[in-house]
């Protein structure tokens, strides 16, 4: 119920533009881009950049010690060779406090973080336990750099009660070897030649998270004072919100002058979708040339990447939710007809 609450919350906060406080993410004022100048082909595909392998090569750490969830800048997981995991803290211009934070992968940074669940994995970094053992590289499985590996990001002089800053200054490689005992693993880590032994528990909830639980269940979250318009194709109809003078209170709906509640209230209809669970299927081939419904949101800051969304039917019950390419989610079909319904009677 309160992650809910919480994610209804993020939506208004979406709407209004308001800056919340989280470790130094401010929104500064950039220029304006001429949304004409970026082709749909290029928007679809634009992709955001992550800061993980400049950290994982520049940083080290100068002792080993517990680094604590709140210090955590970010994290790369990689299990049997594939990265599964990768989350980081990414300021930029055109995002509000709240979503700092980039799921590069699985969810290629189109997604927002459920920071309270996130924290929570992170805390098993907290639980590791580190003890120094007297056992070959051989015995433990870490003759070489093994194909399961943790790296961590962090700031080390953290206090529980301060936000501390938003770079990282340390980076430490966590690698994985043979099972110890029933509780423990083996650990190499980039600190050192030392070998030590790692509580199980923790070890496995690292390599194993639950990303879907990170994420806030909404379809798409766009902050309305980074937008300059947003265009609606519905069935072959076409429908323009025009918001590129909202410091001055001119909204237009299709180039007719709009009432501000009116625009913002159809503006959190948008993103007020709730996706339902993940698609099962990634390779599954169906027909995807004819969207319920299309919204493409023109961005007002030069960095910030245009948001090309599609909703395609998928089975009964459920729409594909398609952000710039991507497909993870299914969204329920009856919420998207319905937003479909009240975008049409708000254009009449």
């Amino acid at each position: 119920m309160a992650r809910h609450i919480f994610q209804k919350t993020m939506i208004g906060l979406a709407v209004a533009g308001l800056v919340m406080s989280m470790i130094g993410c401010t929104q500064t004022d950039s220029n304006e881009k001429d949304s004409s100048s970026v082709s749909q082909t290029q928007t679809e595909y634009d992709k955001e950049t992550n800061s993980l392998s400049t950290w994982e090569q520049e940083l080290g750490a100068e002792q080993l010690g517990t680094i604590s969830s709140a210090a955590v800048r970010g994290m790369q997981v990689t299990k049997n060779g594939n990265v599964i995991c990768a989350i980081s803290y990414e300021p930029r211009t055109y995002k509000n406090s709240y979503d700092c934070w980039s799921f590069s992968v699985p969810y290629e940074s189109w997604v927002s973080v459920d920071t309270e669940a996130m924290y929570e994995y992170f805390a098993h970094l907290e639980t590791l336990n580190l003890e120094k053992t007297d056992v070959s590289e051989e015995e433990a499985g870490l003759t070489e750099n093994t194909d399961n590996s943790i790296f961590v990001a962090y700031y080390s002089q953290q206090e529980e009660e301060n936000a501390g800053q938003a770079e990282p200054d340390e980076g430490i490689t966590y690698w994985i070897g043979n099972e110890a005992d029933g509780e423990h693993y083996y650990v190499k880590t980039s600190c050192g030649n030392e070998i030590w032994t790692a509580d199980k528990a923790a070890v496995d909830g690292l390599l194993e998270p639950e990303t879907y639980d990170m994420i806030l269940k909404v379809a798409n979250l766009v902050s309305i004072e980074t937008v300059s318009s947003v265009d609606i194709e519905i069935d072959g109809e076409n429908y323009t919100m025009d918001l590129s003078d909202q410091e001055n209170g001119n909204y237009k709906l299709n180039g007719t002058k709009a009432d501000k509640e009116e625009v913002s209230s159809l503006y959190t209809e948008l993103i007020s979708i709730f996706i339902e669970k993940e698609i099962e299927d990634q390779n599954a081939e169906r027909d995807t040339t004819e969207p319920i419904m299309t919204f493409t949101f023109h961005r007002n800051i030069e960095e910030a990447p245009d948001i090309v969304e599609s909703f395609y039917k998928y089975e009964k019950d459920y729409a594909a939710v398609n952000i710039n390419g991507t497909e993870f989610f299914l969204a329920d079909i009856a919420s998207v007809n319905d937003l479909a319904d009240t975008i049409e009677e708000a254009f009449k």
